[in-house]
This record gives structure tokens, C-alpha cells and sequence, in this order.
């Protein structure tokens, strides 16, 4: 996918049906929060609908749309891909960088800081647009310096003085934890993930 040339997808493929899906960064933001606040397997599921495809016939609820609307949130990757990803990018200590609840702010700020986009009054922005100018901010935004502190690997390369003041800003600007995913939560993921999840 090329921002530059492609057109942005504006609906998935479910059972050879063409199924149009809400796009809008906000539909995504709620999913995001919807899963992460979810306890069980069937209320995250229900999340995907209500946000992405509310109108859908019950019939095209399925695997396949799960795993198509999960491609969607990941911006056209699958699992393995979006990881890969993320470690190229040096989110490498396994720790979120982010949070679209307790980052709010900082977000917006960002957004109206570096490109003159109000996200609180936008009349439309496609979620993979949204993610790629976030991907996009740059070093000065305060967003971005939270994000380095929290993802930073410390190793034996830093001396003592670094380690120690990169875990104090780590610890200050660590992200609530979140209640631990359940057993039954992590087992659909992977077979969303693997195809392997009957619903």
C-alpha cells in the first residue's frame, strides 16, 4: 500500500461479499479502547462490530471478518507483520508506547501543534491516514520524547548515570496497567491470527 498513489480501502472482503466499513480514525481509536478495556472474548468481537460494521447482515458474522477488520486496524498488516515492524522501529522492551486513553491530550496537541489538525472537531480522517501522520510526528512533539522513554531498551551499553535517569523517566511516564488480557482473550487473538478461530 502507497498513500502516495493507492486508494485507501473503504471496505473489506468477507465470504466474496464487498462489505463497507466505518474508516474514520475515530471508529478505530474506540475499537482500541473497547479491547482494551474488554474482559471477554465475545465483547471484543462485538466491539469490532459495533465500531466498524454496525449495519452488517448477521449472516457475514464471521471468522473472516474478524481477521479482515483486524488486517484493517493493523493498516493492511497481519500480526507478524505489524511486529516486525515495531521492532524496525526500535519498540524493542516489549512495553506500549502508547495509550489512545491516557495519551489523549498529548495526541491532540501534536496534531494541532505539527499540522494544524483540530482531531477533536475533523470532519473525517481514514484511521490509516491518522496512523501514518502519527507515525510522522516529529522529535520535538512531546508525545513522541513519552513514547522514546517508555520503549527505550536500557542494556549494558549505557553507563549507570543513563540507565538509572532513562528508568526514572520510564517510571514517570509509565502507562497505567492494564488489567492483564484474559487466557480465553489471548487464545482468540492467536486464532484470529492463525485462521483457526471458529466463532
Amino acid at each position: 500500500m502507497n498513500l502516495l498513489v493507492d486508494h485507501l480501502p473503504d471496505a473489506i472482503q468477507v465470504r466474496g461479499i464487498e462489505v463497507p466499513i466505518n474508516t474514520d480514525f475515530r471508529a478505530s481509536i474506540l475499537y482500541n479502547l473497547a479491547v482494551d478495556r474488554q474482559a471477554e472474548p465475545e465483547d471484543v468481537l462485538r466491539a469490532a462490530v459495533l465500531h466498524y460494521v454496525p449495519d452488517i447482515p448477521i449472516g457475514l458474522i464471521c471468522q473472516e471478518l474478524f481477521v479482515k477488520l483486524n488486517e484493517f486496524y493493523l493498516g493492511g498488516k497481519n500480526e507478524a507483520q505489524k511486529k516486525q515492524a515495531e521492532r524496525l522501529k526500535g519498540l524493542s522492551n516489549g512495553k506500549p508506547g502508547y495509550s489512545f486513553e491516557f495519551d489523549a491530550d498529548l495526541i491532540h496537541a501534536a496534531f494541532m501543534g505539527q499540522y494544524g489538525i483540530d482531531l477533536n472537531t475533523v470532519e473525517y480522517l481514514h484511521w490509516w491516514k491518522f496512523m501514518t501522520l502519527f507515525g510522522g510526528l516529529n522529535d520535538s512533539c512531546e508525545i513522541v520524547k513519552i513514547i522514546g522513554y517508555r520503549t527505550m531498551k536500557l542494556d549494558s551499553k549505557m553507563s549507570m548515570e543513563q540507565r538509572k535517569y532513562y528508568k526514572n523517566l520510564q517510571q514517570r511516564y509509565a502507562l497505567p496497567s492494564r488489567q492483564k488480557k484474559s487466557a480465553e482473550i489471548r487464545e482468540m487473538e492467536q486464532m484470529l491470527v492463525a485462521g483457526t478461530w471458529s466463532g
